[in-house]
């Protein structure tokens, strides 16, 4: 998959588990990250970051699993669903 390095940074909003939320404010995806909320009760952690969309980045939240929910942008949702589509070939 090709990703421009020439891709201009862009926000990105992203819903982590309550749990897994703490652990990526421990250790920040980017020096852009803020948290935007967080709820034990309802386990979720929303992160807004500005970053450019890069081959790097989205094996990053990939590697999160069911963890997390890419809120925004709708392209990098779609990328998201396309990646988990193409690795569950693998499985069926």
């Amino acid at each position: 998959m090709y990703y421009p390095s020439s891709q201009k940074p862009q926000k990105i909003v992203l819903s982590f588990s309550y749990m897994e939320g703490q652990y990526v404010k421990t250790f920040p995806l980017h020096k852009s990250q803020k948290i935007k909320s967080e709820s034990k009760d309802e386990d979720e952690v929303i992160v807004e970051l500005f970053i450019s969309i890069t081959e790097d980045f989205v094996m990053e939240l990939l590697s999160f699993g069911p963890d997390l929910e890419v809120k925004s942008p709708e392209k990098l949702r779609e990328l998201m669903k396309k990646n988990l589509i193409n690795t569950l070939r693998y499985y069926q």
